[in-house]
């Protein structure tokens, strides 16, 4: 996009680059939110930080979270759904086509916990939880659990 020229904001607040990146996260859930900052004319060297700015703001928010309303997606239906997805099971087919169940799948319980904790507000909208055989690995940008906590050890000790 030119630089120079504001953007006039539409009647959700939103600039028409951000009205692109609202599109284009309900339009593609499965899709990072920097590829949708990209689809909104970002250049892709920004968008991760421009995508969390934009999910940060007021007006993203409030235009993502009436969506997901208006599709029956709220706080209880949520829970209701990733409490489905934490249990998941893999599922396989036969050479004859029978289907048969491979065991729990682990990988689609980790992101259903991953995006449970997220909604709690326990990560950073810029972590990625991966999964790499039972190992879970919650990099260095996660929120500092203890980053409120008073330290009480003594003068001498330190």
């Amino acid at each position: 996009m030119a630089r120079g020229k504001p953007q006039a904001p539409n009647a959700d607040g939103l600039t028409p680059m951000q009205a692109k990146f609202v599109a284009y996260q309900l339009a593609h859930p499965d899709q990072p939110a920097s590829a949708a900052a990209v689809a909104a004319g970002v250049n892709p060297a920004y968008a991760a930080n421009r995508a969390s700015e934009w999910n940060a703001g007021v007006g993203v928010r409030s235009v993502i979270q009436r969506a997901l309303e208006k599709a029956g997606l709220n706080p209880e239906s949520l829970a209701e759904k990733l409490a489905l997805d934490v249990d998941a099971q893999k599922m396989g087919l036969t050479k004859d086509g029978s289907v048969v169940a491979m065991g729990r799948d682990s990988i689609a319980s980790v992101k259903a916990l991953e995006l449970a904790y997220r909604l709690g507000g326990g990560l950073d909208a810029r972590v990625e939880v991966t999964h790499s055989g039972a190992v879970i690995v919650l990099h260095e940008a996660a929120r500092d659990p203890f980053r409120d906590a008073i330290d009480v050890t003594p003068e001498d000790a330190k």
